[in-house]
């Protein structure tokens, strides 16, 4: 090959390589393909749903919308069970504020009636959006009449020892909430599910981060288990 066919050829090659850069990778006309490489994005996580704006003030809230979406999806479930067998119990009470935390607290100790809780304000998994207090519908007449007076249960079994309140715990058990009778301070309507989160570690991330930080651990927990 003379000199002036090997200059020609180097040329040609460095006219090729410029010309791939600049098209980027694409064919040049009389050269053979190069295979594809194809590179696939890393999976898009999961995005957390942030907290509604949540109430203030002292009124008692019963709506589901106010938990945690997970804590809320186990009421559902859960009470569907419980009613099926007819087990008429419903939420009384769900997300409580701070306000209304500390009157009930402040009830039967600074001010008139009884004792009804020992959680003062940040010290409940209500203020959080994690826990219930189920109540037992107590007549069959239109509208929810509140009993706290006893076990109601509209078909009782032949030979069941069980209280209705007990069997009602095992089924919210069964679908992940710890049933605060069984603690050492026991709130027999009370139900809570914190993914093995304790107040303390609650309290923490709602002191870096509020409600969201809370509510973003119980969802990574709960993706998790």
């Amino acid at each position: 090959m003379s000199s002036m066919q090997t200059f020609k050829s180097a040329i040609q090659a460095m006219f090729n390589l410029l010309l791939r850069c600049f098209t980027k990778g694409k064919v040049v006309k009389g050269e053979l393909p190069e295979a594809e490489v194809v590179v696939t994005p890393p999976p898009t996580p999961p995005v957390d749903l942030a907290p509604p704006v949540m109430p203030t003030g002292l009124k008692r809230t019963d709506e589901l919308k106010w938990l945690h979406p997970t804590i809320a999806k186990g009421v559902i479930t859960a009470l569907e069970e419980c009613h099926k067998k007819c087990l008429m119990v419903h939420v009384f009470e769900s997300y409580r504020t701070l306000e209304r935390q500390d009157d009930l607290y402040a009830q039967g100790r600074t001010k008139a009636g009884k004792i009804v809780t020992r959680a003062k304000a940040g010290y409940s998994m209500h203020n959080y959006g994690l826990a219930i207090d189920l109540v037992f519908d107590g007549e069959e007449r239109d509208g929810i009449q509140w009993s706290w007076t006893g076990d109601y249960n509209n078909e009782p079994l032949a030979g069941e020892k069980r209280s209705d309140y007990e069997r009602v715990g095992e089924i919210l058990e069964k679908h992940g909430f710890y049933w605060y009778a069984r603690s050492s301070f026991p709130e027999t309507p009370h139900f809570q599910m914190t993914f093995g989160l304790t107040l303390d570690q609650i309290r923490s991330l709602y002191a870096m981060r509020g409600l969201e930080g809370v509510w973003h651990e119980i969802r990574t927990r709960s993706l998790r288990d």
